[in-house]
């Protein structure tokens, strides 16, 4: 290609980038279609509980004490419910893409198919919200008001909430315990280590290796589950009898967690904390990391 053609072509990709910039910056600009949602006028701390009605499946979150909230009836995972208030409480930038039933469809936004997005204070529902399908990008979703036919393009996150699956909104901790405070693992059946006032480590009588405890005492801090049982597995679930058993203990013996195995047909485990019904999934692998051979954890071995 010759020095006058690429000046041409120079030429030609400039003029395409600026008539796009010009086309960006009037899409940008308010006007003619161009809104913004209300959102409910409500601190996190009002809103009592939030409801998402699916055409398979309802998500209720429910704050309970000091905000612990509740999904479904089962703990859920305050962090996560967090990111979502805050969302819930700032007002949506939206532009009106259809004014009819007939396009509906198109968004998957219509009343059999859409996703309802229902906000609650004091009994009163503070916000009422459709949800359809996602925009061109991750960050837009579709949206319109129950028995109001406009449909609108919202720049939000609501989309990513909205989807989120149901035990993606429980709580996944199982354990949260500092290293430094646990004096004692007592593996029923198998072996107990012991942490000396001196703080060196004893196994069943024997030294310890110091670094493999340590190891083994850090995935305390924040153990979380992988998942949780369905309905028809928890059919399958004993956990009277475990597989293993795992006890730790303070230097003033206070029980500081305790956790039952039971080994499932498939890679993995089912597990609960004494005092807990809760039941979580943790992959096999992991399992044994928590509760290893004592042959990992003598010196020299």
């Amino acid at each position: 290609m010759s020095l006058k053609q690429l000046k041409r072509l120079a030429i030609a990709l400039g003029v395409l980038i600026l008539a796009w910039l010009s086309i960006e910056i009037i899409r940008d600009e308010p006007g003619d279609g161009i809104t913004f949602l209300t959102m409910p006028n409500l601190a996190q701390g009002e809103i009592d509980s939030i409801v998402i009605t699916r055409a398979t499946n309802r998500v209720s979150l429910v704050a309970g004490d000091a905000m612990a909230w509740s999904v479904n009836g089962f703990r859920a995972d305050s962090g996560a419910v967090a990111d979502f208030t805050d969302n819930l409480v700032e007002d949506v930038r939206a532009e009106l893409v259809a004014q009819n039933a007939a396009s509906h469809g198109r968004f998957t936004i219509g009343d059999g198919e859409a996703r309802r997005l229902q906000v609650y204070r004091g009994g009163d529902a503070m916000l009422d919200l459709l949800v359809g399908q996602r925009g061109s990008d991750f960050q837009s979703i579709y949206v319109r008001w129950p028995d109001d036919d406009d449909v609108y393009l919202a720049r939000s996150q609501l989309g990513t909430f909205v989807d989120r699956p149901f035990n993606d909104w429980r709580d996944k901790r199982i354990a949260a315990v500092p290293a430094d405070s646990i004096a004692e693992v007592v593996i029923s059946g198998r072996y107990t280590l012991t942490r000396a006032d001196s703080g060196q480590w004893d196994l069943d009588g024997s030294p310890a290796d110091s670094a493999a405890v340590a190891r083994l005492l850090n995935q305390f801090a924040a153990l979380n589950a992988s998942g949780f049982p369905t309905s028809a597995q928890m059919d399958s679930v004993d956990l009277e009898e475990p597989d293993r058993h795992l006890l730790l203990r303070n230097a003033a013996r206070d029980v500081l967690a305790e956790l039952s195995f039971d080994s499932t047909s498939a890679s993995g485990y089912w597990v609960r904390r004494g005092g807990d019904s809760t039941v979580y999934r943790l992959d096999r692998f992991r399992v044994d990391q928590l509760v290893p051979a004592d042959s990992t954890l003598r010196v020299g071995t």
